[in-house]
This record gives structure tokens, sequence and C-alpha cells, in this order.
């Protein structure tokens, strides 16, 4: 079956560092498919194993051979001795490398040229793979700049001119393009989280904005009401007092209406006194 992004990044990366290791060396493998990468287990650990070296050469070297449905145009081309023979180096295990991941991904069926019959049909599959690797129906799962990256990754890795593709080595590094799909469903998630966050921070802003308002206003309504109590309180003293006051301008003007009498009784006694 077909494997994930992320199944895939972590075979091929191992691969791709092994082919990088066998060119240091100064060999090239011109074999690399499916059928020749084997998957071993080690302590729990996936150790994929690159077989059949047995048509490995020296990097230069003349001598060609490999399976059409994986090779590289040069490759296919020496091969069936149609078109221009092109010089043959290491980036055809780079070409090799690519298109037997892209097969791994997609599966036979979607993978260009996997119906070829005829050597045109190979031909008009190496543009297709440099113009559209991934076909409608490929990944679906793949959507947006994850997919647009790969498909650009895999359109310099299947490169019809070998002078334009990367290195086996340059292939390793640009392989975390796998991981891309991960990384955007991280930053969605992070946006997600930090979205509710901002919301929560307003929410509680606006809560205490809120409470403290209240505060303000139940604080305000309570000094209110106690200058209002008070207020009417020295209206009640001030009222008891005039009540006083006018009790006294009472009590003074009777002691006045007596002094009055008093004085005039007095007189009228001094009268009959002198008259005797």
């Amino acid at each position: 079956g077909t494997l994930t992004l992320r199944e895939a990044h972590e075979i091929f990366l191992q691969v791709a560092r092994g082919v990088d290791a066998l060119h240091s060396q100064g060999l090239r493998h011109q074999d690399i498919k499916p059928e020749n990468i084997y998957l071993a287990e080690f302590a729990g650990q996936l150790h994929p194993v690159l077989l059949d070296l047995g048509v490995a050469v020296e990097i230069n070297s003349e001598f060609v051979a490999g399976t059409a449905l994986y090779g590289s145009p040069e490759q296919v081309a020496a091969l069936s001795g149609m078109g221009e023979k092109a010089p043959l180096s290491d980036r055809m295990d780079s070409y090799c490398l690519a298109s037997t991941l892209l097969y791994a991904l997609v599966g036979e069926d979607l993978f260009p040229g996997a119906k070829a019959k005829t050597p045109f049909d190979i031909v008009s599959a190496f543009e297709e793979r440099e113009a559209k690797p991934l076909l409608d129906g490929a990944l679906p799962e793949l959507t947006g700049r994850p997919r647009q990256l790969l498909s650009e990754a895999f359109s310099r890795w299947l490169q019809r001119d070998p002078s334009t593709r990367p290195s086996a080595g340059e292939l390793a590094t640009e392989l975390d393009v796998l991981l891309e799909k991960e990384r955007e469903e991280e930053r969605i998630a992070r946006g997600r989280v930090q979205r509710q966050k901002t919301i929560l921070r307003a929410v509680v802003a606006v809560l205490l904005t809120s409470l403290i308002a209240a505060g303000i206003y139940y604080y305000s309504k309570a000094d209110y009401l106690r200058l209002a109590g008070e207020l009417e309180e020295v209206r009640a003293q001030g009222k008891s007092s005039l009540d006083n006051l006018e009790g006294c301008n009472v009590a003074l003007g009777l002691t006045e209406r007596e002094k009055k009498a008093c004085e005039a009784t007095r007189a009228r006694q001094e009268q009959e006194l002198r008259r005797t």
C-alpha cells in the first residue's frame, strides 16, 4: 500500500542519506526502486535497507542499468538507444529516488507512467512528472500550501535536465517538505488556541471592567444614601431646634405679660395708698 507522509519521511530520509554516502565513495546505485528498499525493524526502530548493489558502478561510468519505470530520462535514453545521449552521473540516483518516493505516496494508479506501454509513453511521463507530479486525486488529504510546496519539490527532483536536479544529500534535506502538512496543522492549532486566549482575555477584561463599574456605582450609591441620611438627620435636628426656639419664644411672651400685669397691679395699689 501507499505510505503516509510521515512514514515516507522516516523511510526516505534514511535512504537518501545512504545514497549520498554511496556517492561520497564515488559510486552510483542506478536501480533505486520500491522492490530494492527492504524495511527492517531493530529494537522497535524502522531501518530501511537499500538492496541490489549488483549494478552499482563508478559515478561517471558509461555502463548503465536500471528500471525504466523509475529511471531518469538520460538513463532510459541510454537503455533504449532513443534520444540524445546525455552524461550519466549520480543525479540519475536522485531521479530514481524521487520517482520511487512519488510512487510510494500516490500508488500505481496515480503514478505518471505506470501504464506506459511504449518508449514514447515513458517520455510523456517524464514531462508529466516534471510539470504536474501530483495528479488530480493523488493525496486528497493534502491541500493548500503544503500540497503546493510538495508539488514544487517533486518538480525540482524530477527535472529532465540532470544538471538542475539536487544531489542526494540536498534531496535528503528537502524531504522536510513531507512534514509541512503536520506543521500547518500545528500552526492552525496554535492559532486557534491563541485566538481562544485572546477572546478569554477580552472577556475577563470586560468582566473586570463591569465589576469595577458596578463597585463604583454601588459605592457611590451607598455614599449617596449615607449623605442623604446625614442630611435628613440634620434636618430633623434643625426642626427640633426650631420647635425649641418657638417654645422659648412662647414662654418668653408669657413672662412679659405676667410682668406687665404685676406692674399694673402694683401701680393701682400705690394709687390707692396715696388716696388713702
